[in-house]
């Protein structure tokens, strides 16, 4: 029964415990009229498994709702709207064919100009026979984040979620409003037909260890309170190490046998060396700043009213930290030790860029240091570089000249690999454009050669790497480097206007420098292709 311990793993674990945020998860679903029910949490505390159990119990039907479907977005490449409809629509007609295959025939996946209509016309239909599906979408991050994603696409959405025979549930890090990537997605009124509250997958709470023991218990194991209050010290709730935690204490207690506090630290020691990946995963979960209050809470506590109230919630919910009177102190013995251990790291960071001029003082070395890591694509930009970095303390006005020289010397290195020696554009280049409708006859002059024109230059290098018309015809430059490239000349034209006198600060100049850092990386990587 080990299998019910699952720590990672290609498939999604079985749901141990949980039983508080189920039952409040279905008291919105089963009635008369159910809610729509957005569940958010943090990575890796148990969405999906919470999700995946819903659809798998509701997939033979009930009284309310006559199948599931469960689609996890983390999996599939969506880009465009006509991919997300599709994708949607391809598991709606498989739920669909099980109970109502005449309805899904209606379906037709390869039109994507009718899927919506299609779809809205097949729902009709299940609301005339009293049919309800309950559509279960997961991993709503990945969806949201794509910038190209339409408010027309959630229009389209919140009609389908106004019949009666289709349910949602989604599962996302943050409320669904917050994660849309566009202002034109967030406009839409489509967000506005969840229940008021999203559900909080977070730590295990007490309620939850009578149905994450279980499994100990089958198999005889004999656990009292201490022993329990251990387990959940060491832990801190956190399901992931929880899991980790209890499938080796369920390998190595014996059958019938009676498990001691002992047995657990040992155990859970034990796990701060060998479960590394898991702890680097939570730790980088976390801002610097929740680092750094680990590290305070760690070595002296930390009073409640010095923190942010979010900071301090979002802390406690993920079972790092908890209130005792008026401190804050590690709620995870686990996370404590391996906070331990990272604390002269974050230490470090504070001493070196814990305040306005720690950071000033010392930011010069750290992009000396990670401009040292780049494998040089040539010695002239690399000089600029340098020089850039140079001039930020005590002249960061002068950074700006550098960026131009930086973006000039990029173009021509690019130049020199995509083109021929006359700077000719090669004619297949020229015949996608027109196709696409991209192509402009004052581009280029007479003789179909570049133009000395930075800001003209720059326009061709946009046509080059492709735009939302045509396909990229560039050998070895990518997009990255593009829009690296012009945003740099753009910072170095900025400098140029004479009757512009603003104030550029260390920060903006440190954010410029940085940039040009990622574009020598960029354009390395582009121009050392095979």
């Amino acid at each position: 029964m080990t299998e019910f311990y699952q720590v990672l793993g290609g498939s999604v674990p079985k749901l141990l415990g949980r039983e508080t945020i189920l039952a409040n998860l279905e008291s919105h679903l089963l009635k008369p009229t159910p809610d729509h029910v957005s569940i958010i949490g943090f990575a890796r505390y148990g969405k999906s498994v919470l999700l995946n159990h819903l659809a798998e119990k509701y997939r033979a039907g009930n009284e309310y709702f006559t199948t599931a479907l469960n689609i996890d977005f983390r999996h599939t490449k969506l880009t465009t709207d006509d991919d997300f409809r599709r994708c949607f629509a391809k598991g709606v007609k498989s739920a669909i064919e099980q109970f109502r295959p005449e309805v899904a025939e209606y379906i037709d996946l390869t039109d994507s100009n009718s899927i919506h209509e299609l779809l809205d016309f097949a729902f009709a239909e299940l609301d005339s026979t009293g049919d309800r599906l309950l559509a279960v979408l997961d991993g709503f991050d990945h969806v949201l984040a794509v910038s190209n994603m339409t408010r027309m696409l959630w229009d389209n959405m919140r009609t389908l979620a106004l019949h009666s025979s289709l349910t949602l549930v989604t599962g996302s890090r943050r409320p669904l409003l917050e994660l849309c990537a566009s202002e034109d997605s967030q406009s839409s009124d489509f967000w506005e037909i969840f229940y008021d509250t999203p559900l909080e997958v977070n730590k295990l709470e007490d309620s939850d260890w009578e149905g994450f023991l279980r499994p100990m218990q089958e198999k005889r194991i004999t656990i009292n309170s201490a022993t329990k209050r251990e387990i959940i010290a060491w832990s801190g709730g956190i399901p992931l190490l929880a899991a980790a935690l209890m499938r080796e204490l369920f390998r190595e207690t014996t059958e019938g046998s009676t498990l001691s506090e002992a047995d657990v630290g040992r155990i859970a020691e034990r796990m701060i060396g060998g479960q590394s990946q898991l702890l680097l995963a939570l730790w980088g979960d976390c801002s610097d700043e929740m680092r750094s209050d680990l590290a305070s809470a760690v070595q002296q506590g930390i009073p409640q009213n010095q923190l942010p109230h979010s900071r301090k919630s979002e802390l406690e919910k993920r079972g790092f930290l908890q209130a005792t009177g008026g401190t804050l102190k590690p709620a995870c013995k686990i996370i404590e030790n391996y906070t331990r251990l990272r604390t002269p790291g974050v230490n470090d960071l504070r001493r070196l860029f814990g305040s306005t001029n720690a950071f000033e003082e010392n930011i010069l070395g750290t992009l000396e240091l990670r401009f040292a890591q780049i494998s040089l694509v040539d010695p002239i930009l690399s000089n600029h570089v340098r020089k850039a970095i140079r001039d930020i303390s005590p002249s960061p006005e002068s950074t700006r000249v550098w960026m131009r020289n930086i973006a000039e010397r990029s173009l021509d290195l690019i130049w020199q690999k995509e083109l021929p020696g006359d700077r000719s554009i090669p004619p297949k280049w020229i015949n996608e454009w027109k196709q696409s409708g991209d192509w402009r006859d004052d581009l280029l002059d007479s003789g179909r050669r570049l133009s000395r024109s930075r800001g003209e230059q720059c326009n061709i290098l946009r046509l080059a790497t492709g735009t939302q018309k045509s396909y990229p015809v560039a050998q070895y430059v990518t997009k990255s480097t593009y829009v690296l490239v012009n945003h740099l000349k753009s910072v170095g034209d900025f400098g140029q206007h004479r009757e512009i006198r603003e104030f550029l600060n260390i920060g903006t100049a440190v954010s410029f420098c940085m940039s040009a850092i990622a574009l020598c990386e960029s354009l390395y990587n582009d121009l050392n292709r095979p």
